[in-house]
This record gives structure tokens, C-alpha cells and sequence, in this order.
């Protein structure tokens, strides 16, 4: 078991008192341990979901330096277009990035009917529409995202320097945990 001192004083210091003078707690050692446990409960420290978050993350990272250093291919805004031509009856509203489509992407868009590449389409417009303070980032602080598109399907992007980087669909959470596990 380790030992350390704090020091406390002000507020900090009248609290621990006041807790124990009303009889909540006996020492200030409970209400340090329980200060601790409440913590980690708040910033979800033992939360199971922060591995997939952290597996995710490291996925991403690795796919984003294969973009950028040239070692897969990805596709502009009009290329993709040109490969999809039903989406461009898709109303294109003002972007505030450049959509760079990593291939990976394209292969897996390419396995989904129409109905479902335009729903994919029209949710990647509105995220290039939105300001990045819009955005929801992966839980943790981490800087990518993760955009529910069904129930069970996730699109995995990130903006970096002005540019929206479309990097993978899932149809289901099995090819996604697949992808972060590997």
C-alpha cells in the first residue's frame, strides 16, 4: 500500500471537515478514496470501451500515415464521383473541406446497394458542410471520428489541414472490430 500526505486548504479543507463533523465519513482517508473512485467513474478509467477506443485510435493513426505517405490510394471529390455516378444527383451543398476518399473506402462502398451509398453520400456531405467545432470526437480526447450511419454501420474519418479524410465504412460491428483488432 503506498503512503503520501496532501495538504489541503481553503474550500478543499473545509469540505473534509464539514464531511466528517456531519458524519458522511469517519476519516479523510475514506473521502480520498471515495474523491478517487469518483473520478475514475467520471472519466470512465475502467471503462471497457476505452480499449476499442484506444485499438481504434491506433487503426486510424495507421491508416491515416498510409494515406499520407502514398501507400494507398485515394480518390478526390470528383474521381469519386465519377465512380459513383448516381450520387451525383445528390444536392452538394458548400464544403467546407476537401473529401479525399481513401480506397479502401471506395471497395467497401462499392459492396453496398445504392440506397445505402446515397444515405453514406448524404452523411458525408453534412459532415463536410458542419464547422470541426460541430464535430464529436472518439471518447478520450482521441482526434478522429466515428459517425453512426445505421444502427449497426460506422463511417471512420478525420480532418486534418483543411481536408475531410473518408478512410472506411462498416456495415456492421463485426467488420469493425475486425478493422480495429487487426
Amino acid at each position: 500500500m503506498d503512503e503520501f500526505v496532501i495538504r489541503l486548504n481553503g474550500k478543499p479543507k473545509e469540505y473534509v471537515d464539514r464531511f466528517i463533523e456531519k458524519g458522511y465519513f469517519n476519516t479523510k482517508s475514506e473521502i480520498i478514496r471515495l474523491g478517487i473512485m469518483e473520478l475514475a467513474s467520471k472519466y470512465k478509467i475502467d471503462d471497457p470501451s476505452y480499449e476499442e477506443v484506444t485499438l481504434v485510435n491506433k487503426a486510424i493513426k495507421k491508416e491515416m500515415n498510409k494515406i499520407k505517405t502514398n501507400k494507398t490510394k485515394v480518390h478526390s471529390q470528383e474521381e469519386f464521383l465519377n465512380l459513383f455516378p448516381h450520387l451525383k444527383k445528390v444536392k452538394l451543398w458548400c464544403l467546407l473541406y476537401d473529401v479525399i476518399y481513401s480506397d479502401y473506402f471506395k471497395k467497401d462502398l462499392l459492396k453496398q446497394d445504392k440506397l445505402l451509398q446515397i444515405i453514406i453520400y448524404k452523411k458525408i456531405l453534412k459532415i463536410s458542410f458542419e464547422t470541426l467545432i460541430s464535430r464529436k470526437h472518439l471518447m478520450y480526447g482521441q482526434p478522429y471520428f466515428v459517425e453512426k450511419i445505421s444502427e449497426s454501420s460506422r463511417l471512420v474519418y478525420n480532418i486534418s489541414e483543411n481536408k475531410l479524410y473518408i478512410i472506411w465504412f462498416f456495415r456492421d460491428h463485426k467488420d469493425y472490430e475486425k478493422w480495429y483488432k487487426s
